[in-house]
């Protein structure tokens, strides 16, 4: 018997749902959402700014709205680490080309690592873009990969 989860996969038999992953006593499959087809690599940080210093004030807000959601797969290089409430971080990261910062939010239970990340290591965040602010665009890491480290 196949069942469906809310994800769209598939799998046989009896099945537990963990974090990312869908486990079943056949074989894994893993999560849909977190693939990396649904992740863009546009709009860059560079294209959000254009397109919010091309509208009028009064449209920011709007046109702000437009990028909040969007799943992006931007390859950055960290430059500071914030540390949150609890085991949330935030990480400011330079997007190559773009002079302000890519801010990301994530978790050090997830990303132990980034105790010891030093400066300009290479991050691949795949994300949802959460906000925009001044200094930048905000976004929810789903996932990292660090090329340097073999992730």
């Amino acid at each position: 018997m196949t069942e469906a989860s809310e994800n769209g996969a598939a799998s046989e038999g009896s099945s537990t749902i963990g974090t990312g992953v869908l486990q079943t006593k056949q074989h894994t499959i893993e999560d849909v959402s977190l693939r990396p087809s649904r992740y863009l690599p546009t709009p860059t940080p560079q294209e959000i700014q254009e397109e919010l210093e091309n509208v009028t004030p009064f449209q920011r807000r709007a046109a702000t709205e437009n990028f909040i959601g969007l799943k992006v797969r931007w390859e950055t290089h960290l430059k500071l680490v914030h540390p949150g409430y609890e085991n949330a971080v935030s990480l400011g990261c330079k997007y190559e080309g773009y002079p302000r910062l890519v801010l990301i939010e994530t978790d050090l239970h997830e990303y132990p690592f980034l105790r010891v990340a030093k400066k300009g290591q290479a991050i691949v965040v795949y994300g949802t873009i959460i906000g925009i602010d001044p200094n930048g665009p905000m976004v929810k890491a789903d996932k990292l990969e660090f090329p340097e480290q073999g992730q």
